[in-house]
């Protein structure tokens, strides 16, 4: 589901901070040329930016972060907009110019939420099961892990000493 709006009403408040944050960037009123969008479609980041398309996509639990964090991840996805705008395609997504326009808002230049945040809890609860297959040697119980059945593996040691060494694969769900 992605929720859009020009403006959403949650970041509303915080208009004459963005504004601060851009007017030192030399680009008034980028606020309100950029569309925020709300998805719970989104699984492995809590953040997406389209520069080229002034759109930010933000996944709904930023709501849920506590103020500082969540200016923090705006700032984040607003100055990749802002360097596009002044430096264009050439500019490294999260390269110097960037990082400046951060620093310039009182934040630092990371590419990570710190652990124990909300979203963190929230991207374990969506994780999915991890299938392991187990290859194990039935004469003398080597054995091999692999994320996948492969069929080719021998027992080495077996096979030094004339046996098939052929190994027997047994699969495993695990959450990961």
């Amino acid at each position: 589901m992605v929720v859009s709006t020009q403006l959403d009403p949650i970041i509303e408040p915080y208009r004459n901070t963005v504004n601060a944050w851009t007017d030192s960037w030399r680009l008034p009123d980028l606020l309100d040329q950029v569309t925020i969008e709300f998805s719970s479609r989104m699984r492995t980041s809590i953040g997406l930016c389209y520069p080229e398309r002034s759109l930010i996509r933000l996944h709904p639990v930023v709501r849920e972060l506590e103020e500082r964090l969540f200016l923090e991840i705006l700032c984040h996805e607003l100055a990749h907009v802002a360097v596009y705008r002044l430096f264009g395609r050439g500019a490294q997504p999260h390269g110097r110019e960037w990082a400046s326009l951060l620093n310039a808002s009182g934040f630092s230049a990371r590419t990570r939420l710190p652990q124990g945040t909300i979203f963190s809890t929230e991207r374990q609860r969506a994780t999915r099961k991890t299938v392991l297959w187990h290859h194990r040697c039935p004469q003398c119980q080597a054995a091999r892990t692999a994320r996948r059945p492969v069929y080719t593996w021998r027992c080495a040691n077996c096979r030094n000493h004339g046996r098939p060494g052929k190994l027997e694969i047994e699969r495993e769900e695990a959450w990961g």
